[in-house]
């Protein structure tokens, strides 16, 4: 936003440069919403592997993704770094987590989602309980 601004102040006081940043803000308007979406379905990707499990997985950037989304308002990413933070973050064949989990963190990005949309947390909230006690079953805990 504030990168933004001083793009704008920039074009004002050198008006050659006002036919160029208008538009560019213009585009970044009209495309927030298509933006936010990216983000959070690129970091899926990054944390998934893609939709065969085949490709890269890349914690850092995905993180990164969903906390650009959800700094944009996206609640479903608020809600899965909620859930990553809550959990950790290891693959199969590495010692160690990725990601550490934290408490902490992750009830700030559940209230965030919260705040964000209380329909789409409680939603994803009630499939991970759901989730969580179908293991829980299976387990035999």
């Amino acid at each position: 936003m504030l990168k933004n601004l001083i793009l704008l102040a920039v074009s004002i006081a050198f008006p050659p440069l006002f036919f160029f940043t208008v538009p560019y803000l213009i585009c970044l308007f009209l495309t927030y919403n298509t933006r936010k979406e990216k983000y959070f379905n690129n970091a899926i990707i990054w944390r998934t592997g893609e939709m065969f499990r085949t490709g890269d997985i890349d914690i850092n950037k995905s993180v990164k993704l969903y906390k650009k989304a959800t700094s944009m308002g996206h609640a479903e990413a608020a809600f899965h770094l909620g859930e990553m933070y809550a959990d950790g973050i290891s693959l199969s064949g590495f010692s160690g987590y990725l990601l550490e989990p934290d408490s902490h963190v992750s009830q700030a990005y559940f209230k965030r989602c919260h705040a964000l949309s209380p329909a789409t947390f409680a939603q994803l909230h009630a499939q991970r309980e759901q989730m969580l006690a179908d293991i829980r079953s299976q387990l035999n805990f």
